[in-house]
């Protein structure tokens, strides 16, 4: 059996082909069970267990209960990694801000930050405010 990959639109695929031989009458057949993971620094994006089975009707075994084609089986992992870092989307460093309190201390402030990645579904992220410019943080999360 020989496997070989090819590119299509950037995803490559394994396609199966068999020897041709004096009688070769070689089936295959798999099922995928596919295990994501949602941990940008780990070593995986996603894995996929691949059950194979190769049977030929050309070869036969004999046991008490009849007679049977022979058959193989194999467990491929594949295993997807993505080395591209998140992209986040640039934002404005400075923020003004209208607050109706007559001290001019409180009021609600939307941070946002935008960011995608290839491989991690759910990403966290954190930020830092230095609300008076002097190196003081006064919220870490």
């Amino acid at each position: 059996m020989l496997i070989q990959k090819s590119c299509i639109f950037s995803r490559c695929i394994g396609k199966t082909y068999f020897g041709d031989g004096a009688c070769a009458l070689v089936g295959a057949d798999f099922e995928d069970k596919v295990f994501s993971f949602n941990n940008g620094n780990g070593p995986a994006c996603f894995k996929i267990l691949r059950y194979w089975t190769v049977i030929d009707w050309c070869q036969t075994t004999t046991s008490p209960s009849g007679t049977t084609y022979k058959t193989w089986t194999h467990t491929q992992t594949i295993v997807v990694n993505d080395n591209e870092s998140p992209v986040t989307e640039d934002f404005d460093s400075e923020i003004s801000v209208c607050t109706y309190d007559p001290d001019c201390e409180e009021g609600h402030i939307d941070l946002i930050a935008v960011a995608s990645d290839n491989c991690t579904k759910l990403l966290a992220n954190s930020y830092k405010i230095d609300a008076f410019n002097n190196g003081s943080l006064i919220l870490r999360l």
